[in-house]
Parts: C-alpha cells; sequence; structure tokens
C-alpha cells in the first residue's frame, strides 16, 4: 500500500498580539489571512488574538499581566528588565501549547516553523524534532546596542546580556532569517556571516494607498508642520528631536508628537515652551497625516517603521535615519541623517525647507507604491513553500 503524503503545516510563534494595530501582531493578521485565503495550515501561538482569525492560541490572563509588566518597565522601574520578564510568562504558555501542536500533527505533518520570539529552548526542541525554522527578526538585535552604547556617550538604549545570548543561539541555528530593512540586514550578517538572510520589506494597505494618490500639498517654508508617530521614546529619538526643536524651529513652524509618552519625555515637555508642540496622543495616521507637511522620526533602532511607510503613502517628504530601516532615499523621498545627533536633525529641519518638498513627496508616493502587505506576505509564503 502506498503511503499518504504527508501535509505541510506552518506552526507560528510570535509575542505579540495578532491584528492589533501599532505591533508586530498588525502584520501577521495580514500573513494569517493570506494563509487562510489559499488554505495553507497554520497553528499559530500569540500573546492575544485582536483579529477574528481562527487557529490562535493563547492564555488572556498571561496575557494582560505580559502588557503590564512591560508598562511598568518603560514608565516606573527603568532598571528593570521588562523584556526578560514579559519573555519569560510567553515561552512558559508557548512550550505548553506547541507540545499540544506536536502531540496534534507530528504523524501526518511536514512542520515548518516561523519563529518570532527568539529562544533557545524552544530552538533546541524545533531542531531536534528536525522542523525547518524561519526566524523573523523585527528590529536590529541586542548586539547592536551592545556596539551603540561602547560607541556613544549616551546609552539611550539598554543591552541586556541574557537577550543577546539567547538571540545568537536562535540566529545562528535557524534555517532561515527574515529581515525587514538593509540596516537589519547588516546587523545580523555582521553576527552571523553564514546565516541565510532574507530581506523582505513591509508595506502598506493598497486600498489607503489609493485615496491618497489625488493629494496635492502646498507648503508655506515660512510655518511647517512636521509630525512624528510612535511611542514618544528616547529609543525614538524624540528627547534629541525636541531639543533640536526648540534651537532651530521658526515661530510659525509645528511639531506634531503623536503617540504615547514615557515619563521622561513627559518632563522634558514640561521643561519647554510647547507654543508650537502638540502633543494629540494616538491618532489615526492616514487621516492626520493629511494636514501635515514634513515627517520627522530620528530613531536609534528599528526594524522597519510602517509609520515611515504609511507618510509616504500620504505624501510627505521624510527626515529619517538609517536605523529606521525605512525605503527612503536621502534627497529623493526626503533625508537620510545620523542617529544620535541634535546637531543632524537641527540641520535637516532647516535644510528641509530649501528642498522641493512637492516632488520629495511624489517620489515618495512613487516609491511606497512598489510595497504593499500583499507582496509582502506572497515573499514571506514563497520561502516557506518555494523550496
Amino acid at each position: 500500500m502506498q503511503s499518504r503524503k504527508k501535509q505541510k503545516v506552518t506552526l507560528i510563534v510570535i509575542n505579540s498580539i495578532i491584528g492589533r494595530k501599532g505591533n508586530i501582531g498588525l502584520r501577521y493578521s495580514y500573513l494569517l489571512s493570506s494563509f487562510l485565503s489559499e488554505n495553507i495550515e497554520y497553528f499559530c501561538i500569540a500573546r492575544g488574538n485582536q483579529s477574528k482569525l481562527p487557529h490562535i492560541y493563547y492564555f488572556p490572563f498571561l496575557s494582560y499581566v505580559q502588557r503590564g509588566i512591560i508598562y511598568l518597565s518603560k514608565n516606573y522601574f527603568l532598571k528593570l528588565n521588562g523584556r526578560k520578564f514579559d519573555s519569560f510568562l510567553f515561552k512558559i504558555y508557548a512550550v505548553i501549547l506547541c507540545l499540544l501542536f506536536f502531540i496534534r500533527y507530528r504523524k501526518r505533518s511536514d512542520i515548518d516553523v516561523l519563529l518570532v520570539e527568539p529562544s533557545i529552548f524552544m530552538m533546541k526542541i524545533f531542531k531536534r524534532l528536525k522542523c525547518n525554522v524561519i526566524v523573523d527578526i523585527p528590529i536590529a538585535p541586542a548586539n547592536y546596542v551592545k556596539r551603540l552604547n561602547t560607541s556613544s556617550k549616551n546609552n539611550v538604549l539598554i543591552f541586556n546580556e541574557y537577550i543577546d545570548k539567547v538571540e545568537k543561539f536562535t540566529l545562528l541555528n535557524a534555517d532561515e532569517i527574515i529581515v525587514p530593512s538593509a540596516f537589519v540586514e547588516s546587523e545580523i550578517r555582521a553576527l552571523c556571516p553564514n546565516a541565510n538572510v532574507h530581506l523582505i520589506p513591509f508595506g502598506v494597505d493598497l486600498k489607503l494607498l489609493e485615496k491618497n494618490r489625488s493629494i496635492s500639498r502646498e507648503y508655506n517654508n515660512e510655518g511647517l508642520k512636521f509630525v512624528f508617530a510612535g511611542n514618544l521614546s528616547k529609543r525614538k529619538g524624540v528627547d534629541l528631536l525636541i531639543k533640536a526643536w526648540v534651537k532651530v524651529a521658526s515661530p510659525k513652524d509645528e511639531l506634531h508628537l503623536c503617540g504615547n509618552a514615557t515619563r521622561e519625555i513627559v518632563a522634558l515637555l514640561d521643561d519647554v515652551s510647547k507654543s508650537n508642540i502638540i502633543t494629540p496622543g494616538f491618532v489615526d495616521t492616514f487621516q492626520y497625516f493629511q494636514n501635515c507637511d514634513v515627517y520627522i522620526f530620528p530613531s536609534l533602532s528599528e526594524g522597519s517603521s510602517k509609520s515611515v511607510y504609511e507618510a509616504m503613502s500620504c505624501k510627505l517628504p521624510c527626515i529619517v535615519t538609517y536605523e529606521s530601516g525605512s525605503i527612503v532615499t536621502d534627497g529623493l523621498e526626503g533625508l537620510v541623517i545620523a542617529s544620535n545627533s541634535i546637531s543632524a536633525i537641527e540641520n535637516a529641519i532647516t535644510n528641509i525647507r530649501n528642498s522641493n518638498l512637492s516632488a520629495m513627496g511624489d517620489n515618495a508616493f512613487i516609491t511606497v507604491s512598489k510595497y504593499s502587505w500583499k507582496k509582502y506576505c506572497q515573499q514571506v509564503k514563497e520561502l516557506i513553500y518555494g523550496r
């Protein structure tokens, strides 16, 4: 009797809330929807689920505990290694759910693992069971933070030796590695020269993109509306942005800082004149960007900021760092500046006035139109199933 051909199934392990805007889980909601539409069998272990997608498993109570730990470590106990505790809790129930997965699927399926949470223990299990493991790295590794702190007096980012150890083991044992930007790719290749690294950029929602095609902006160089969107923190360079702003901004300029601020940024804002600094909190970026002129994102470390993609789709010229992981080319869609530098931000705010902002905005739209979530999902699926 001829043996039955095994059916492939993908196990996704991701310490994020599927479908939640502003985190990795939103990206994976697109990917899982794509799996579902093509009848690709998957089993997703996550922190939570705000989508309506099936086959996503998590423990709700521990999810709230994890979010609480991260909030406290960012705002009150800055020396608390919140990420370590968060990762530890997630791995406890992830391992339990992984056991249930293997009990269910081990006899009939070829298994690919898409691992978005570095883990020594889980990696050992997956390799012992001869799974093909693809590791998704959404942000620069801890080794980059170590190098940054060695070369800089401004140790904004906290190096974590434990996370560095876990990341190195996971990356060195991965069959394939997915990265979202040239910045992260260079860091991974420096850490693991022989790794199979695949650069798969993020994307934008093409339906929302089409709504912005007819945008036509008029600029008043004497008074520009600059906008930032994201967590208002030192990692994002917001403290440097504020310090640069008060030095060089025109009285008619406005700086819109969209997002939740850490206590450090709140204290800094209290120390400066806020007459032309607006803090609206969380906003619908696609709507809010319509009334702005320039997007500015001086982050020290990202994977590839989705907010930059959104700004480009709204025809905004962008001021970004290389470390933002963007698809911006210096002088074409905006300006690419040095990170961790107040003077670089000052120069960019001044120099952008002398640029052809309309042309930069149009270039930004043309460039970002080449990147969609559909294309992203297709590239990931080709990596998993194209072998």
